[in-house]
């Protein structure tokens, strides 16, 4: 059986990580053509409003690049801003206060490459998770999109649930935050 590698989302969708804990280690690929305004570099969460798409800012290169010669650019504060965001939409959740704090030093991380930033993140996901899955690199090209599409997601209990409705393929953050580490 081919061994799955995943692509290497920014803080990915809870059905990606649900289709990743089937694994002891989870490989992600580094080779990949860098996909502009994809999930590599920007995640969503569930705001007061609506949902809220969180992106990254990366620094001017060339235009077809692999993921892994994608730096991210400090020119902004992005990081506060994305932090303030998860605070407005999570700070009433049940398990922020728990979370928030170990995740914070992570988000405040300036790593030069967008990889090594969502590995960072990732691992500490896991970690929160209570999993001892381990990321391995690969420059084998991703190949796991139909497993992760296969990965049905059942409803469960969100922030603003109520006045939105139950909203799919929102960042693992929304499912540690809403539910906690189980599974």
């Amino acid at each position: 059986m081919e061994e799955l590698v995943f692509p290497l989302y920014h803080l990915p969708p809870f059905n990606v990580v649900q289709c990743m804990m089937g694994f002891e280690t989870v490989r992600v690929s580094l080779s990949e053509p860098f996909e502009k305004q994809s999930l590599r570099s920007r995640f969503e969460i569930m705001s007061p409003n609506q949902r809220q798409v969180l992106s990254v800012p990366l620094q001017k290169g060339k235009s077809k690049c692999r993921m892994d010669e994608v730096k991210i650019s400090y020119a902004e504060p992005w990081q506060r801003k994305h932090w303030q965001a998860l605070e407005t939409a999570y700070h009433n959740s049940p398990f922020f206060e728990y979370y928030g704090y170990q995740l914070k030093p992570i988000f405040m991380d300036q790593p030069v490459y967008l990889w090594q930033y969502n590995i960072k993140l990732l691992e500490i996901c896991f970690k929160l998770l209570r999993t001892s899955i381990t990321i391995d690199t690969t420059h084998a090209l991703p190949n796991a999109f139909n497993a992760i599409e296969q990965t049905k997601i059942l409803p469960y209990e969100q922030v603003f649930i109520e006045k939105h409705g139950f909203m799919e393929n929102l960042s693992i953050l929304d499912w540690l935050f809403n539910v906690g580490a189980d599974f």
